[in-house]
């Protein structure tokens, strides 16, 4: 190859080269361009923050409200104690400082409190000078409402060298949990210098005290309802008012039915197979809510079985045997009370209806004998009649729960 031929092929080469070089220049300066148009600072940054999933510099700046929260800080600042996003953060203040100590003493193993999570605002307490405690504070840094004050040592995070004057932090409870009685095991917590700084974080996010009330109010704990107040208690004894079992339901579980009258005392027994179950408000001598010298209140199931008698315009429960030709009973238990009594009253029904005796034990003191008394006879539609005595049962007790509930509307000691 001659000279003339390598120079026109270098030259070329030269272009081919140039031309390569422009395309690649042009190219990178609308690429860089594009970034710009889109508020990144570099094409590097714009393909770090797009591979992410955002189209551009605002929708990743503005990317906390895809997690729910108000501002990039505030996501940044949860971020830091543990959450992505303001759901789980909110779910955390379903326990406030204020129903903690209130309501549970400040014991998180104790009612209501248990198994909860908690998500506080406190102050750095100094001592001579020195870090030493936190105490906890409402969402809006007062301690308006609390009973007492409750400090706490934070087991993870030593306050010797912490300068700053407010702290939130957060924990697990089940994983985290109170070591002792001012002992706290903190997750994860953050510190700011003002008050104002942590109540721009945490003070947007509600906090309400709430109680899941169970379908089944027996199972409502005294602590949930002292927390709930008058009002509500008494909705829930309104609640109790009405039969939740059908007339058939009764028709199909008693079995037999049977109404003795001794002179002018008469009684009825109604005598149950398979358990029914029902709801109702009682006020029984045993600590349940206003707890004093005229009972307390409580939600207790009364479950259909065994035998009961309506007597006297009110019902009790009690147990029964099944013998060759008669029921012996022993009746020992109020309906309106959740208490068991000693064994009152003994009576044995002849299944073919003859009689009964009051007392047991004093028949057998005048006769050596068991003795009946009276005639029986077996009830029509006993499912109905029941019915009407329960539901009676039901008025009776919602309506003394609520004369009291008014009486001791503010609060006596418990």
């Amino acid at each position: 190859m001659n000279q003339k031929n390598k120079i026109i092929i270098a030259s070329a080469a030269i272009l081919l080269v140039l031309s390569m070089w422009g395309i690649s220049s042009y190219n990178q300066k609308k690429e860089l361009e594009l970034a710009k148009s889109l508020g990144f600072n570099s094409i590097e940054h714009m393909q770090r923050i797009t591979s992410q999933g955002y189209r551009d510099m605002k929708s990743w700046q503005e990317r906390y409200k895809k997690f729910g929260f108000a501002s990039l800080e505030q996501m940044k600042i949860f971020n830091q104690l543990g959450y992505k996003n303001y759901k789980n953060a909110k779910k955390d203040l379903e326990m406030s400082p204020k129903f903690f100590i209130n309501t549970c003493g400040g014991k998180i193993e104790t009612g209501p409190c248990k198994n909860k999570n908690y998500l506080w605002l406190g102050k750095i307490h100094f001592y001579d000078g020195k870090p030493s405690a936190v105490i906890i504070l409402n969402n809006d840094g007062t301690q308006q409402g609390f009973k007492s004050e409750k400090k706490v040592r934070l087991k993870r995070y030593p306050l010797s060298n912490i300068t700053e004057k407010y702290i939130i932090f957060n924990g697990k409870n089940g994983e985290d949990n109170f070591w002792g009685y001012d002992e706290l095991f903190a997750k994860k917590a953050v510190f700011f210098n003002t008050l104002e700084e942590a109540k721009n974080i945490i003070g947007s996010l509600a906090v309400e005290d709430s109680i899941t009330i169970p379908n089944d109010l027996s199972k409502i704990r005294k602590s949930e309802l002292e927390f709930l107040g008058t009002k509500k208690v008494i909705e829930l004894v309104k609640q109790t008012k009405n039969s939740l079992i059908p007339i058939n339901e009764f028709n199909n579980k008693i079995f037999k039915a049977i109404e003795c009258v001794d002179r002018s005392n008469k009684k009825e027994f109604f005598f149950f197979s398979g358990s029914l179950s029902d709801v109702l408000t009682t006020t029984a001598y045993s600590g349940g809510l206003y707890y004093n010298s005229e009972g307390s209140i409580n939600f207790t199931r009364q479950n259909f079985n065994g035998a009961f008698i309506y007597s006297n315009k009110r019902l009790s429960r009690g147990s029964y045997s099944d013998k060759l030709d008669r029921y012996e009973i022993t009746f020992a238990h109020p309906v309106d009370s959740n208490i068991t009594y000693p064994n009152k009253s003994y009576y044995y029904i002849k299944k073919d209806g003859t009689g009964f005796a009051q007392d047991l034990n004093r028949a057998l003191q005048k006769s050596g004998y068991l003795r009946y008394f009276g005639a029986c006879t077996s009830i029509e539609n006993a499912g109905e009649r029941f019915h009407e005595y329960w539901q009676l049962e039901k008025n009776v007790t919602a309506d003394k729960a609520i004369k009291k509930i008014n009486r001791y509307s503010v609060k006596p000691k418990l």
